[in-house]
């Protein structure tokens, strides 16, 4: 009777847990990867309590094999639990490329759900025992997008407010009489301003796409979010 409980508890879990990789990989294809991240981590885990029962015997051909060492079951579960935390982490890295990458062909999301995306990726990772370096490896496109939508607004802000500048200077330039005598000192000031704002965007404000993360901080946005949201992003 036991036997007969515990295949069907077994069936149910495997039924469950492919119903919910089925449902996580639909969901990923339609770019909800909240939804997907936990129909295939909860997937996962069903698939692997269907099979936990094959630590204590394995049956095949009506032989039954018993474990004799306590120490080979160990063994065995921590190799288990190994697999699910590399399948954990590879399943997160792939949803946090979709969420930052392929969903943003329709307009990306909001800067609140990108915040929540990441932290329910960070506390399922650290559930099934991630280390910190591995966590931040699979962060490090969510962080980067997340900085360059906190920082692009106000560096095109700051863009255009030297551009400006810039035009007034040529204009100021171009309305020094010609020919121009060297040296003149109002001239030379003027040429002087104009290097440095250009300067200034080439090497600073260009830099959100290759350095997001020092942008981001330099421009202070990150203010606006606690402790708990800016921990988030990788220190590198």
């Amino acid at each position: 009777m036991n036997n007969w409980i515990n295949r069907l508890t077994n069936l149910f879990l495997f039924l469950a847990g492919l119903v919910n990789i089925i449902l996580g990989t639909y969901s990923a294809s339609q770019n909800n990867s909240t939804i997907a991240l936990v129909c295939l981590v909860t997937g996962l885990i069903f698939l692997f309590a269907s099979t936990i029962d094959r630590f204590e015997s394995l049956k095949g051909l009506g032989i039954e094999a018993k474990t004799k060492q306590l120490d080979q079951k160990l063994v065995e579960a921590d190799k288990a639990l190994n697999y699910l935390r590399s399948m954990t982490e590879f399943t997160g890295k792939t949803l946090v490329e979709i969420q930052t990458k392929i969903g943003r062909w329709n307009g990306g999301p909001s800067t609140k759900e990108l915040i929540e995306f990441g932290e329910e990726i960070r506390k399922i990772m650290t559930t099934t025992g991630s280390d910190e370096v591995s966590i931040q490896n699979v962060l490090t496109p969510w962080a980067k997008t997340l900085c360059m939508d906190l920082s692009y607004k106000k560096v095109e802000k700051l863009r255009k407010i030297i551009n400006d500048k810039i035009a007034e200077i040529e204009v100021q330039i171009n309305s020094i009489s010609k020919p121009i005598s060297l040296p003149n000192q109002e001239y030379e000031r003027l040429l002087e301003n104009k290097r440095i704002l250009v300067t200034f965007i080439s090497s600073e404000i260009d830099k959100i796409y290759i350095e997001p993360y020092r942008v981001c901080r330099r421009l202070n946005i990150l203010r606006d979010y606690s402790d708990e949201k800016t921990n988030l992003y990788p220190r590198n």
